[in-house]
């Protein structure tokens, strides 16, 4: 038998190798099937929770590990949403490629705060929006975004980075709503320059309900006409009568009643919805003024606005002259408000558009100048007819410290102003006090509540035909001298008891000047107590600056001549010596008696705002030169011109952020010792020079020449400096 399975085996052995062969190899292939179909696996489960940009998490396994993660732990987090603004643009601008860098380098840095335990779980959600957990640790959380916004600094063109943040309240929340929160808070500063994180608000909920339903109304409201224009009137303060007005939004909707346009502006801004708008607006603004020009009303100047989204708007200037052509208007009817941001957006080329604007016979004004990014270089390259100037410098009126300030910086402007020979509006002006200053100052043209919040136009038609007047500069007319001056009650006697500054009642007689009745500030601001006021003055001229004198006593007779309000700055020398630096308002009031003549004078004292203007004219020789201010008290600065960025070799948000509220981070530690000597041993108004140490981003140090010069203003000091690059030889 044995010899018989043998012989099988020997006659067959080919078949059997081969059948061996395929068994093993079966066996083989099972194995490798085995394996890779474990790592095939492995694959599609990575596939399934990693991005495949980045190789962080996707939105759906970050939402996964993040609600794992926070069902295990009783500690607060933050969840933050995060983007980068207008990432479109940088997608355009450097290329897909280039983009896709930015996110993993973001994605990078998220992973590295990972390793060191700040950053608990963090994902891709999509686009540019990436999102992480974390420890309720603001100053940890400001680290994190310091780091990712230092991607910024390898690129030509800066990208700005918008950050929501939410702190989770209940663990076990969802963590989709929780995320939804986040970037609640994001969306909410997308249109704010300045802004970079935000926390949420409740308040965001409702914001977001009323953003909704604007965006599901706008449509019907503009096709309804629910939306209408209100114009507010501007107002000639010299001739005291209607001179224009600005054209605003207002929304009357059928169920709610008046929409306040702070309640759906920034929802349609947040939605590229606004120029829709605008255009509506510039449509019907020119439309009333076609109604007005065919009743053979002459109506005046009306501005309408155009924000820095509009300007992106192709063929611009040819759209607004079609709609002049439509109604067939003057161009010097339909004026052009552009805001101050939209100059310096860098955006678009705004020197071209306003170039358009003005061939085509348009006026334009900037608005809100001063409120933030205007510098004088702004006035310089655009060609601008007027500026607009906000009050809110004027906040805190009757504060003796705050009050000054802002008049001192709004008297600077309007004094800029007239020597470029630009128009002057003043908008925000709500009590007498803030009207008879922007007269005394030589404002033009006022526009608020004063005189006249936005009104419907039938309403402003009205005021147009009254032509109605302001009657404070001739309120003179309409009383006896008697009553004005010795009558309780009286406005006289109001502006006596209640104005802020010098006030006096003057009596002129041939070539004499006496006192009839003055205020308190009166005596305050000529350092003279009442008494001995009264007891040694009886020719008020012989206190005048003698080179002075001639002019004040011609500014009198025209007061008088002219029936009008006349303004003059002259010196004046008080008992004690000193000289002071006064600029008055003098109104004529009629006087029966034909040898005497009576006038109203209010009077600032501008002696420091003179001083300042001379120390910084001084210093400002050449703007060539890196200038900056800075307050010794609190080390912040407070001005800075463009030139020291380009020494510096930073942005404007790179010199904010590292050195704005500490200006000695700017000098080298080795220079810091004897800079601060220098500056403490300075007397008042002093002066040096000397060679010193900058420190730039790079912390390479700069050698520069500064010349220092410290300057007292009210009860402040403030150091100038005049900064020079110095050649390498200088040490």
């Amino acid at each position: 038998m044995l010899q018989g399975i043998g012989d099988f085996l020997l006659s067959n052995y080919k078949l059997i190798l081969i059948a061996s062969s395929i068994a093993l190899v079966a066996i083989i292939f099972c194995v490798v099937f085995v394996k890779i179909s474990r790592k095939s696996a492995k694959c599609m489960a990575e596939m399934r929770e990693l991005d495949y940009l980045t190789q962080i998490y996707n939105r759906g396994y970050f939402y996964k590990k993040c609600q794992l993660f926070l069902s295990k732990t009783n500690s607060k987090y933050f969840i933050v949403a995060f983007d980068i603004a207008k990432f479109k643009l940088i997608n355009e601008y450097y290329g897909s490629d280039e983009a896709d860098n930015i996110l993993r380098d973001i994605s990078n840095k998220l992973i590295d705060f990972y390793t060191v335990d700040t950053i608990k779980v963090f994902g891709r959600i999509e686009s540019d929006k990436f999102s992480w957990i974390m420890p309720n640790n603001k100053d940890k959380l400001l680290k994190v975004y310091d780091s990712i916004a230092s991607i910024s600094d390898k690129y030509e063109h800066s990208i700005s980075f918008k950050m929501g943040v939410y702190e989770i309240e209940d663990n076990n929340m969802p963590i989709e709503q929780a995320y939804s929160r986040a970037n609640l808070a994001s969306k909410s500063i997308k249109a704010d320059f300045d802004k970079s994180i935000q926390y949420f608000d409740a308040k965001m909920v409702s914001n977001l309900q009323n953003e909704q339903f604007v965006l599901n109304n706008i449509d019907k409201a503009l096709e309804d006409e629910n939306i209408l224009v209100y114009f507010q009137p501007k107002y000639d303060l010299q001739g005291n009568q209607i001179c224009g007005s600005e054209a605003l939004v207002r929304w009357k909707d059928p169920q709610k009643g008046m929409i306040s346009p702070g309640a759906f502006i920034p929802a349609l801004e947040n939605n590229g919805l606004v120029t829709k708008l605008d255009k509506y607006m510039w449509d019907r603004t020119a439309r009333h003024l076609a109604e007005w020009c065919k009743q053979g009303l002459n109506p005046y100047p009306v501005s309408i606005n155009i924000s820095k989204v509009d300007l992106l708007e192709p063929d611009l200037p040819e759209f607004i002259e079609a709609i002049v052509r439509k109604y067939q208007i003057p161009h010097r009817l339909l004026q052009l408000e552009i805001t101050e941001s939209a100059y310096v957006d860098g955006s678009v080329d705004v020197t071209s558009i306003l170039q358009a604007f003005k061939n085509k016979g348009f006026t334009i004004l900037m608005d809100d100048f001063g409120s933030g990014y205007s510098s004088l270089n702004t006035l310089r390259e655009f060609p601008i007819d007027i500026i607009k100037i906000d009050l809110k410098f004027l906040t805190g009126f009757n504060d003796p410290k705050a009050g000054e300030k802002g008049r001192t910086i709004i008297e600077s402007i309007v004094s800029m102003a007239k020597r470029l020979k630009l128009g002057i509006v003043v908008e925000g002006t709500e009590t007498i006090e803030q009207v008879n200053f922007c007269k005394a100052i030589g404002c033009e043209v006022a526009q608020g509540y004063y005189f006249s919040k936005p009104i419907p136009a039938d309403e402003f038609i009205a005021l147009i035909k009254e032509n109605r007047q302001l009657s404070k500069d001739s309120m003179f007319n309409s009383r006896t001298t008697d009553e004005l001056i010795w009558t309780k009650n009286t406005i006289t006697q109001d502006f006596f008891n209640n104005v802020n500054g010098a006030l006096g009642v003057f009596l002129l007689r041939r070539d004499e000047l006496q006192p009839v009745k003055i205020n308190e500030n009166y005596f305050e601001m000529i350092e003279q107590s009442r008494k001995e006021f009264y007891a040694s003055t009886r020719n008020l001229f012989e206190s005048i600056y003698p080179q002075d004198l001639d002019n004040l006593m011609n500014t009198l007779n025209i007061a008088k001549t002219k029936n009008q309000p006349q303004r003059i700055v002259y010196r004046r020398i008080n008992p004690n010596g000193n000289i002071k630096w006064i600029k008055a308002t003098i109104t004529y009031m009629q006087n029966e008696d034909p040898i005497t003549s009576l006038f109203f004078t209010s009077l600032d004292d501008i002696t420091e705002l003179k001083n300042m203007q001379r120390d910084v004219l001084e210093m400002a020789d050449s703007f060539e030169n890196g200038i900056i201010k800075c307050d010794l008290e609190t080390n912040r600065v407070v001005f800075y011109n463009d030139k020291i960025l380009d020494i510096l070799g930073l942005t404007k948000e790179e010199f904010e952020y590292n050195f704005k509220n500490n200006y000695l981070r700017l000098i080298s530690p080795d220079c810091q010792k004897e800079f601060k000597d220098s500056i403490s041993n300075m007397p008042d108004k002093g002066s040096i020079r000397e060679s010193l140490k900058l420190v730039s981003k790079d912390e390479r140090e700069i050698p520069v020449i500064n010349i220092c010069k410290v300057i007292v203003e009210g009860n402040k000091k403030y150091s100038y400096f005049q900064i020079t690059q110095a050649s390498d030889n200088i040490q």
